[in-house]
C-alpha cells in the first residue's frame, strides 16, 4: 500500500530518485547503468523495460489504431489517419480504443494506451 500513501522507501544510491516499488527502482537504475536488456524484434531498438519496449512497437512498428472518434463515430485505418483525423478539429480529439472499451482516450494518449495491447513478436494489436 505504500504507493498511495505516498511512501516511498526504495531510494537510488546514484541520484536519491524514491521510489515505492523495488521493481521501479530496479527499472530506475538501468538509466545509471545504460543497461537496456528488452530488445525490439524488429529493428535494434533496446529498452531498459517491458513498457518502454511496448510503446517503441505501438509507435513505430503498429500500422493501424484500433480506436473510434467519440465526436463523430470515424475509425481510422492507420496512425496516419488517426493524425490526419485529429486535426479537423476540437470534436475529433476525444477516443475510444475498440480493444478493451475504455474512454475517453485523448489523441496525446492513444498510442501510450494502445502499447497495453500490443503483441511484440508481431507487432499487431491483441484482444
Amino acid at each position: 500500500m505504500t504507493k498511495h500513501t505516498g511512501h516511498l522507501p526504495f531510494i537510488c544510491g546514484e541520484c536519491g530518485h524514491r521510489s515505492a516499488l523495488k521493481s521501479n527502482l530496479v527499472v530506475h537504475m538501468r538509466t545509471h547503468t545504460g543497461l537496456k536488456p528488452f530488445r525490439c524484434p524488429h529493428c535494434n531498438y533496446s529498452g531498459g523495460s517491458n513498457q518502454s519496449l511496448h510503446r517503441h512497437v505501438a509507435y513505430v512498428h503498429l500500422t493501424v489504431a484500433p480506436v473510434v472518434c467519440l465526436g463523430c463515430s470515424y475509425q481510422p485505418n492507420s496512425k496516419g489517419a488517426l493524425r490526419k483525423h485529429y486535426g479537423e478539429g476540437e470534436d475529433h480529439r476525444s477516443y475510444q480504443c475498440t480493444v478493451c472499451e475504455k474512454e475517453p482516450i485523448t489523441y496525446k494518449n492513444v498510442l501510450n494506451h494502445l502499447a497495453q495491447h500490443v503483441d511484440i513478436k508481431t507487432a499487431t494489436v491483441v484482444t
